[in-house]
């Protein structure tokens, strides 16, 4: 023990005593001075050119620690004491970060890109998807399936109008109505009206498919927050069927009857008092007896009155063949008066009818067609004219009125007037004019 004492310090080279302290290393003396930073190399940007990075400025180095020195002379054990060290105390230093200067020529800072929004329409979604099909036969109903697939509408053909009205078609059924109203009575061809309702049969299907599919458009359009079963309510009221659209359709068309009733027999009535007024009907008033006797003016000048010979044997000093579909009106008479009458479709009667007589107080047959075309100049009579019939020569003209059309044939022999009347009612066919034809060409003296 004693000799490690005697041993020398190695750091000192003084020997060490019992008591003595252990030497203390020294610390490291730290360089003072700024620390020098490497250089940056800016990084070339392609579109512009990028300026160095500023030298952030570094905090103050501290200063180094002296080293403790240890006591050269030695003290004896019990004497020893060790000074307590005192630690000067180090104010942090506080370094305030300042704000990088902006280069004249850097880049600035991109905002970043929103995130795309979802478009609002203003339209509010509906959150369920909805089915056209489901929707279009809660709209159509009854008879869905054949509606949808059938060609042709056999209710449609049959009923036309009325079956509008029942399918709430109401101014389609109106227009069709129209349509065969003045095709019945206008034109007066029932087979043209027949093709209407035939063409109807085959679109009524498609029509009403496609009018149905705009509506439930119009519907949806219109309750964009309703649930599907809401739209097949409003669809199904909408659609379907109507028996009060069918009564009040059929009540329109009575009342458009009834007006066109009102209307014709207004325009006959008015043609006839204006055709009894100027005589245009060729009143005829028979008288038995001799033409002088009969005569009531021997002038022969034609005033709308006319009376004819009952005495003279027509049927003796000419024939006539008719066709078979006339009747023979003669009764016990020696002229000839035939009619041809059909039903023509609409509870009317139609006819065309031909006679031959001689009027009394007439000699000349061309004077007395001059005087008649004259007297009946406001219906626009054609001029008279001469025809040749089977060595005969007879003389012509015709005229239209609002009774129909009415030809006049006549020739002198043995110095009397024989006169042909073919009158045409108005509704009459194309048959009457061939009829027409067919008669006078018959005609032969005897």
């Amino acid at each position: 023990m004693n000799e490690f004492n005697n041993m020398p310090n190695p750091g000192t080279g003084v020997p060490n005593t019992p008591n003595s302290v252990p030497p203390v290393a020294p610390e490291p003396v730290m360089p003072t001075g700024p620390i020098p930073s490497a250089p940056v190399t800016p990084e070339p940007m392609p579109q512009a050119p990028v300026a160095p990075e500023p030298v952030m400025p570094q905090a103050p180095v501290m200063p180094p620690v002296p080293p403790v020195q240890s006591q050269t002379n030695p003290v004896p054990m019990g004497e020893m004491t060790t000074p307590p060290v005192q630690a000067t105390p180090v104010e942090p230093v506080q370094v305030t970060p300042q704000p990088m200067p902006t280069p004249a020529n850097s880049v600035p800072p991109v905002a970043p890109i929103a995130s795309p929004q979802p478009v609002n329409s203003g339209i509010p979604q509906n959150p369920t998807m909805v089915d056209d099909e489901e929707l279009l036969k809660a709209f159509i109903g009854n008879n869905y399936e054949k509606i949808t697939t059938k060609k042709f509408n056999f209710a449609g053909f049959f009923f036309t109008t009325l079956y509008m009205f029942y399918r709430k078609m109401f101014l389609y059924g109106v227009l069709v109505f129209a349509v065969n109203l003045i095709i019945l009575n206008m034109i007066k061809i029932f087979l043209l009206s027949l093709a209407v309702n035939i063409i109807i049969g085959f679109l009524i299907n498609n029509l009403y498919v496609s009018l149905a599919k705009k509506k439930i458009a119009k519907i949806k359009a219109e309750n964009p927050q309703s649930t599907p079963e809401e739209l097949k309510q409003l669809c199904a009221k909408k659609g379907g069927t109507s028996g009060l659209q069918l009564f009040l359709g059929i009540l329109l068309e009575l009342a458009i009857g009834v007006i066109f009733v009102v209307l014709f027999l207004w325009a006959t009535i008015s043609a006839l008092i204006t055709s009894l007024w100027k005589g245009e009907g060729n009143i005829s008033i028979d008288i038995e007896g001799t033409p002088s006797e009969v005569t009531p003016s021997n002038s022969g000048t034609y005033d709308g009155t006319m009376y004819f010979d009952m005495v003279t044997n027509v049927k003796e000093e000419f024939s006539m063949t008719v066709p078979s579909v006339f009747e023979d009106k003669t009764g016990e008479d020696d002229t000839y008066q035939y009619e041809y009458s059909y039903e023509a479709g609409d509870g009317v009667f139609n006819e065309c009818t031909v006679s031959m007589k001689v009027p009394t107080g007439y000699k000349d047959s061309k004077d007395l067609l001059t005087q008649m075309a004259n007297y009946f100049k406001d219906d626009s009579p054609s001029i008279v004219t001469d025809k040749i019939v089977n060595d005969t020569t007879w003389y012509t003209f015709n005229l239209e009125n609002g009774f129909g059309k009415t030809y006049y044939y006549a020739t002198t022999k043995n110095d009397k007037v024989f006169l042909v009347q073919y009158d045409i009612n108005e509704d009459t066919d194309e048959n009457c004019d061939t009829y027409r034809e067919d008669i006078i060409n018959s005609i032969k003296s005897n």
